[in-house]
């Protein structure tokens, strides 16, 4: 391994803004890229990679990573989850706890819980026998909490 920073050539260590890969919001981080500028998507979840990997870090999918282009000169970089979202998932992780359970959105791809209180979720624990730890589904648009907001 070399002990040294590789620079861009042209911009040194070419710093860029770094985003919240979940809602997309500054997370008031800079990511200081150097010469590794190349973007790779996972082929499986769609999550986006600087510089080349063996492993997802979001899905865990082996080498499915494939070249998405350089970066540009103003691109903001998704790093690390905003406070917000963080407090959302932990706040999400308590509910399911309480018997709640994870949705998916088949439609918009949105993402929450539904409460232990809402029937619903009584119904298709009992109906599947699932167990009580978390575990989650997928929605159809006329089930979906957000596409009924729109």
């Amino acid at each position: 391994m070399s002990d040294r920073l590789l620079l861009h050539p042209e911009k040194g260590l070419n710093p860029h803004l770094a985003i919240c890969p979940r809602c997309g919001k500054d997370n008031g981080e800079i990511v200081l890229l150097g010469a590794h500028c190349k973007e790779y998507i996972c082929n499986d979840c769609g999550q986006a990679h600087i510089g080349r990997q063996d492993k997802c870090v979001k899905c865990g999918s082996f080498h499915s990573l494939r070249y998405a282009g350089e970066i540009g000169d103003h691109e903001k970089i998704p790093t690390n989850l905003c406070k917000e979202c963080e407090e959302e998932l932990d706040s999400f992780k308590k509910i399911v706890d309480d018997g709640g359970i994870y949705f998916r959105c088949i439609a918009c791809h949105a993402n929450g819980v539904i409460p232990k209180t809402h029937s619903v979720v009584a119904l298709v624990r009992e109906k599947l026998n699932l167990p009580t730890g978390p575990c989650g589904i997928e929605v159809e648009k006329k089930d979906c909490p957000v596409c009924r907001e729109r």
